[in-house]
């Protein structure tokens, strides 16, 4: 039996959608402070998502590692990056699992590095998977933050934290007004 990994991410941003969009709700008296609610909803399920993603990354870097025999690997070019996209196929005790993730948080890749990484997973046929031995289903080829990723972390909490905490002051002023 395959099983696939499905991350909660989406999950996690449906519940903070309807939390704050009960808050809009409850805001009804003063509707004028709904629109920054779930505006505010929506930044705070990115940042539980980005926080997710970063925190399994640098975890991953103790993960167990497992064979993998790899399906499938392409380069993707998107508008400033490229992509590697690959499916695997590992097994953890007697479950196979299908993972697609090169690393987290995000995988992209710049530039010419997605080609030799390529490269060499193909000529490896065989690559190493590191998974959660939590949850078995999360898997990355290469463990750990990159220090492009760890940047644009950084930069992406700089600038939604102060974004988060002007969107609630203005619901709340608009809410008092």
């Amino acid at each position: 039996m395959v099983k696939l990994r499905i991350d909660s991410e989406y999950k996690i941003l449906a519940v903070v959608l309807l939390l704050f969009a009960a808050i809009a709700l409850a805001s009804l008296p003063n509707p004028a402070s709904a629109p920054w609610w779930i505006c505010a909803s929506a930044v705070t399920g990115l940042i539980l998502i980005v926080t997710r993603r970063t925190v399994l990354a640098i975890k991953s870097r103790k993960w167990p590692s497992v064979p993998a025999i790899k399906q499938s690997a392409r380069v993707v070019e998107t508008e400033d990056a490229y992509v590697l996209r690959t499916r695997y196929a590992y097994m953890v005790g007697d479950q196979q699992y299908v993972g697609s993730r090169v690393r987290l948080p995000f995988g992209v890749v710049r530039g010419i590095g997605a080609l030799h990484l390529t490269a060499r997973q193909v000529r490896n046929r065989k690559a190493v998977v590191y998974f959660d031995p939590s949850n078995p289903g999360t898997s990355v080829l290469e463990p750990g933050l990159s220090i492009l990723d760890g940047l644009a972390v950084s930069v992406f909490f700089i600038a939604t934290i102060p974004l988060l905490a002007y969107l609630v002051v203005l619901a709340l002023n608009a809410r008092l007004a």
